[in-house]
């Protein structure tokens, strides 16, 4: 885990070329504040209940594995803050642009775990609820474009992205990086905060070279 005064880096060389830096928020650098983090680990529902903090499995997915079986898989925590500036990103070692085809992306334990029974600050997800998760590709120009997908819509939790789905990236065309957030309908009255803790995890991203 990083420190508030050390950026955790990674790099996916030889491969698809990714890479991610944790972003400056809240006066440092950390899970907290948003960010990347490659993890291996998997836990249940039933584990979780009774744990004492339920964020003692941030880093972990529901499924038994990664997609297709891998080992390894990302676990991303968003600032739930509305239209917040500071957007956790992916881009590219060489510093060019290319074309993500799309990555597989779930619903991890602590967002999921919330969604289902709610926490302090949020609310079990009803008919009116939705868990959106966006990306914003910009291009060598600085142009943008959006795509989303939505991860869960109302309270029917066997049509959520329990397993691993196909997010589909390509109508972003050639991008120098990839911007992700996540957006609800649960905004807490004590300022412009969504409700629901927002981690998403992803794996298999397929770049085009």
């Amino acid at each position: 885990m990083a420190s508030n005064n050390a950026q955790y880096t990674w790099n996916d060389e030889n491969n698809t070329l990714l890479t991610h830096t944790f972003p400056f928020n809240w006066g440092g650098y950390s899970l907290s504040g948003g960010g990347m983090v490659i993890s291996n680990m998997t836990t249940t529902l039933e584990d979780m209940e009774n744990d004492y903090d339920i964020y003692n499995h941030q880093l972990s997915i529901l499924s038994e594995s990664g997609y297709n079986g891998s080992s390894n898989f990302a676990i991303v925590y968003n600032d739930s803050q509305v239209d917040g500036e500071v957007k956790n990103t992916l881009s590219f070692t060489d510093g060019s642009a290319h074309t993500i085809k799309g990555m597989y992306v779930t619903i991890p334990a602590v967002t999921l775990y919330c969604m289902l029974y709610g926490n302090q600050f949020s609310e079990a997800y009803d008919e009116d609820d939705f868990l959106k998760l966006v990306a914003t590709g910009t291009k060598a120009d600085g142009t943008t474009s959006t795509v989303e997908i939505l991860l869960a819509d109302g309270n029917d939790y066997q049509t959520w992205a329990l397993d691993w789905t196909y997010f589909d990236l390509s109508a972003l065309g050639e991008v120098t990086e990839v911007a992700f957030h996540m957006e609800e309908a649960q905004v807490s009255d004590q300022g412009p905060w969504y409700c629901t803790p927002f981690y998403f995890a992803f794996d298999n991203v397929e770049v085009e070279f």
